[in-house]
């Protein structure tokens, strides 16, 4: 059994590569034709019992429509919306390095205990969102499709792989519409107790 972690389709402010956090911002027309391809993909590709989602609109509207490719029911569960990034949401990278340079660089180099100003840390991310992960992984019987965030997926995999948080921007991607799959039993034997 794999799951599927998926990053949402584009929306406005991806393609303007303005940083989004929790700003909850829809899907564009672009986004829904990605969303509709992520389903296409995966009816080739793997056998999706269930689709799951942040509750993020741009992640719901993702799922919904791979959702409807797949023939597949889908949910919203708690702990896979994006990483709060505060004050920095709305804006380009280059503006937040000119605007909040200390806090960036400390950031930049301390990622998984650094806040951005009025944002969460990873350390908080991935509190919550590992947990959601172990428990769908838990109650689902076959392939599941998570739909999430950037942030959420990498890190995850950063975890999941002992590698740095600091480089994983560097060492995995996650496009939009992108899809990844990860095996049960590497989730389990890495993260099992995290949901207790």
């Amino acid at each position: 059994m794999q799951i599927w972690l998926a990053r949402h389709g584009e929306t406005d402010w991806n393609a303007r590569r303005w940083v989004q956090g929790q700003s909850d911002i829809p899907l564009n027309a672009a986004g829904e034709a990605q969303a509709r391809q992520l389903g296409e993909r995966l009816v080739r590709e793997a056998s999706i019992q269930r689709v799951y989602s942040s509750g993020m609109r741009r992640a719901r509207a993702t799922a919904r429509i791979a959702a409807e490719t797949l023939g597949a029911p889908w949910a919203v569960r708690e702990g896979l919306q994006e990483i709060g990034l505060g004050e920095w949401e709305g804006h380009t990278w280059a503006e937040i390095r000119r605007k909040w340079p200390e806090a960036h660089r400390s950031w930049t180099s301390q990622k998984r205990d650094v806040r951005p100003p009025g944002g969460e840390t990873y350390r908080e991310l991935l509190g919550r969102f590992v947990p959601a992960i172990v428990r769908i992984v838990r109650e689902s019987e076959g392939d599941a499709l998570v739909v999430t965030h950037s942030s959420c997926m990498i890190s995850f995999l950063a975890e999941l792989n002992g590698t740095p948080l600091e480089t994983m921007f560097e060492d995995y991607h996650a496009p939009n519409a992108g899809a990844v799959p990860v095996e049960r039993e590497r989730i389990l034997a890495r993260f099992g107790g995290a949901a207790d």
